[in-house]
C-alpha cells in the first residue's frame, strides 16, 4: 500500500485532486454514541457515505481475500517540517549523552508529558467484511501523567487530573532530583511550559544542584525514548475498551508501578 494519501473525514478523494491515487484512508459514520476503534482503507474517489468493506476487497491481498476480511489503519498524523540539519546534530549529541550515562558519569533521564482516556485510541486490526470495530465513547476528563524514563531503568512518575502547568513541571523536577546521586540530564521538548518565564529562576537554581536541561529540536519525538514507552502502554499493555476514571487511573497506575517487573521495556526501547 506504498501509493495511498489521506484525506479528511467527509472529504472525496477527487476533492484532493490525486487521480492517481488508489487508496484513500477515510471513515464510516457509526452510531451516535460510539465511534470506530480504528480507520478503513477506501478506494479513491469513494465519499465517507458511499464506501462499503466489500468495495476494499479488491485492495487487499489474496489471503486477506480468503477469509474474508478486510483492513482497518490508523489515520495519518502529517509531519510538520523540521530542520534536518538540527535534528541529526541533535541525534549526535543524544547519543554521546547516552555514552556517559552507559559509563556511570550522569544520569540521563528522557521526561514527557501524556494523557489517557476513557475511550481507548485507535488501533489497526483485521475485521470481518460487513464488520466494523466499535467501541463506547464516553466523554470525561483525561488523566494526565509526567514521567521520566531513567537510564538506570526506573520510570519515575505523577498522574493527575488536573492540567500540566508550569508549576507541576518545576515541581516534578525538583522531586526528580532528589531521587538521583549523579548529575542530571534530562532530555526533553520544547513545550511551553518547560520555558516558560515564571520557570527561569528555578531551573538557574536546578542547574547550580547538578541539572542540565537538554531540549530537543521542534518536532523531534524520535529522539526522545519516552515516547516508545507511551507507545508500549496505550497499544500493548492497556486493552481495548472504554473505561470509567477510577478504572482508567487503576489501570495506568497498575502499569506504571509494576514497570520493571510484570512490565518490562527497557531504556534503549527494546
Amino acid at each position: 500500500l506504498a501509493a495511498k494519501r489521506f484525506c479528511l473525514a467527509g472529504r472525496q478523494a477527487a476533492q484532493w485532486g490525486a487521480s492517481k491515487t488508489q487508496l484513500w484512508a477515510c471513515a464510516a459514520p457509526v452510531a451516535v454514541g460510539q465511534r470506530r476503534a480504528t480507520h478503513r482503507l477506501c478506494p479513491a474517489g469513494t465519499s465517507l457515505g458511499q464506501w462499503r468493506p466489500q468495495r476494499a476487497r479488491q485492495h487487499l491481498g489474496g489471503q486477506a481475500q480468503s477469509i474474508g476480511a478486510s483492513v482497518e489503519t490508523h489515520t495519518l498524523f502529517f509531519k510538520k517540517s523540521r530542520n534536518e540539519d538540527a535534528f541529526r546534530q541533535a541525534a549526535i549529541e543524544v547519543q554521546a549523552l547516552n555514552d556517559q550515562a552507559a559509563n556511570g558519569d550522569i544520569e540521563l533521564a528522557y521526561l514527557d508529558e501524556a494523557g489517557f482516556s476513557a475511550v481507548h485510541p485507535n488501533r489497526s486490526a483485521w475485521t470481518q467484511r460487513g464488520q466494523c470495530h466499535l467501541i463506547e465513547a464516553k466523554r470525561g476528563k483525561r488523566l494526565n501523567v509526567l514521567a521520566a524514563l531513567l537510564s538506570s531503568g526506573q520510570v519515575l512518575s505523577a498522574k493527575y487530573w488536573e492540567n500540566t502547568t508550569a508549576e507541576v513541571f518545576i515541581g516534578f523536577l525538583g522531586w526528580l532530583r532528589q531521587q538521583v546521586d549523579k548529575p542530571l540530564t534530562v532530555i526533553l521538548d520544547n513545550a511551553s511550559i518547560h520555558k516558560a518565564k515564571s520557570t527561569r529562576v528555578f531551573t538557574q537554581w536546578l542547574a547550580k544542584q547538578g541539572v542540565t536541561l537538554y531540549f530537543l529540536p521542534p518536532y523531534s519525538p524520535e529522539l526522545n525514548r519516552i515516547e516508545r514507552l507511551w507507545h508500549k502502554i496505550k497499544y500493548t499493555w492497556m486493552a481495548v475498551k472504554c473505561r470509567t476514571a477510577k478504572e482508567l487511573e487503576a489501570d495506568v497506575g497498575h502499569i506504571l508501578e509494576n514497570f520493571g517487573t510484570t512490565y518490562k521495556f527497557d531504556f534503549y526501547g527494546r
